[in-house]
């Protein structure tokens, strides 16, 4: 979509959401685009900016520590750090997760990808910086909420939400074996 086609998406789903929270993703390429969405987002009542790291072309890690900082800076919202190195080429790092949480309020880090093991130091860069992880891997919501995950944003639960709640909330109890 267009930056013009998203903004315009954003304006339906902020006027259909009732009392939902809503988490933007502002994720693009270039910063000011970014920015853009972002400001528009927040101006909508966004709770929070979900974004990939700029995709296509190589970026130092240092580089993207600046590219969020500016992000949640500019926009004044907390931010959402989408990590899919399968789709954009890039991982973010430990540190340059911790250097972004050390700058800006990071609310939440969703994983998503095959880089399974990377889960578990997300979690514990996660409790010692404040925010949440959450993962792209509907099908592990329960193996990956015992690791410490808070959730899931994935697919297969627009599907079939009533069933992931119910998973969901096994796991939030503690019933592994449900």
């Amino acid at each position: 979509f267009s930056p013009a086609e998203r903004r315009a998406i954003l304006d339906v789903t902020m006027a259909e959401r009732g009392s939902m929270a809503v988490i933007a993703n502002v994720s693009h390429v270039r910063l000011h685009e970014a920015v853009a969405l972002g400001k528009h987002a927040a101006g909508l009542g966004a709770e929070a900016l979900a974004l990939l790291p700029p995709w296509f072309y190589p970026i130092s890690q240092p580089d993207l520590v600046e590219f969020y900082v500016q992000v949640g800076q500019q926009t004044g919202k907390p931010l959402l750090l989408y990590n899919f190195p399968e789709r954009t080429g890039i991982r973010l790092e430990l540190e340059t997760i911790a250097a972004i949480c050390d700058r800006t309020p990071v609310v939440a880090l969703k994983h998503s990808g095959a880089d399974f093991p990377y889960l578990q130091p997300l979690i514990d860069l996660g409790k010692a910086k404040g925010y949440k992880v959450l993962v792209g891997a509907d099908t592990r919501l329960a193996e990956t909420m015992r690791m410490g995950a808070e959730g899931v944003i994935g697919g297969l639960v627009n599907i079939s939400p009533a069933w992931f709640v119910e998973i969901f909330n096994a796991a939030k109890s503690g019933a592994w074996e449900n």
